[in-house]
C-alpha cells in the first residue's frame, strides 16, 4: 500500500487579511482515471498480457490466487487506459523512425477477435524499421485492419492533408507487395 502525502499551505498575509487561501501541491498524475492501482500493477498486467501473452481470464485467476480480485473487464479497462496513455511515446518513436534516410518496411498476419462475428478474422501488424546500417536502430508497429496500399500511405504520411507530420521521404526498403507501389510513386512524394 503506497501512503501519498501532499502538503497544503495558507498565506499568512491573507490570513490576517481574512482572506482563506489555500495552497495544495497537485496530485501526481494516474495511469488509470479514477482507480487504485499503482503503475506498477498496471504495468505488470500490460507485459503479462502482451509480452508473456497470459489472457485476462488467466491474469483473474493468478491475482486471485493472492487475494486480490480483479476481474478481467478491469485489467482490460487499465490495458486502454495505458494504451491512450502511451500514445504520445508511440508517435516520438514514430518520428524517431521516420527520420532516418532509410526505412524497412514489412507486414504480417495476425488474428484479431471479431465480437461481432464470434470468430477471429486477419489482421497486418506493418513494421517499420530505422535502417541496417543506422547508428541508432529502432522499430516501430502500426495495426491495420488490412494490406491495402492506403495503410503504408497513411503511416509515410502520404496524404499531408490527414497528417500533421510532413509526409516521409528517403529510401524504403521493402519486398515486391504491390501495396508498396503507391509509395513508391514519385507523384505521391514528390
Amino acid at each position: 500500500m503506497h501512503r501519498h502525502i501532499r502538503g497544503k499551505w495558507v498565506c499568512r498575509c491573507c490570513q490576517r487579511q481574512g482572506m482563506e487561501r489555500l495552497v495544495q501541491e497537485p496530485a501526481e498524475p494516474q495511469i488509470t482515471l479514477r482507480g487504485i492501482p499503482a503503475s506498477g500493477l498496471v504495468a505488470y498486467t500490460l507485459i503479462s498480457r502482451f509480452a508473456d501473452h497470459v489472457p485476462y481470464y488467466r491474469q483473474e485467476a493468478i491475482n486471485a490466487r493472492s487475494g486480490v480480485h480483479t476481474p478481467r473487464s478491469t485489467l482490460a479497462s487499465w490495458s486502454g487506459q495505458a494504451g491512450a496513455a502511451l500514445h504520445p511515446l508511440y508517435e516520438a518513436l514514430k518520428r524517431f523512425v521516420l527520420g532516418s534516410a532509410v526505412v524497412q518496411a514489412d507486414e504480417t498476419t495476425v488474428a484479431m477477435l471479431d465480437p461481432g462475428a464470434c470468430k477471429t478474422r486477419k489482421a497486418y501488424v506493418w513494421a517499420y524499421a530505422r535502417g541496417e546500417f543506422d547508428p541508432q536502430p529502432g522499430v516501430v508497429y502500426d495495426f491495420c485492419l488490412g494490406r491495402g496500399s492506403k495503410y503504408p500511405l497513411a503511416f509515410l504520411g502520404g496524404r499531408p492533408a490527414e497528417n500533421r507530420d510532413p509526409p516521409w521521404s528517403g529510401t524504403l526498403v521493402c519486398d515486391r507487395y504491390g501495396g508498396y507501389d503507391a509509395v513508391l510513386d514519385p507523384t505521391v512524394f514528390p
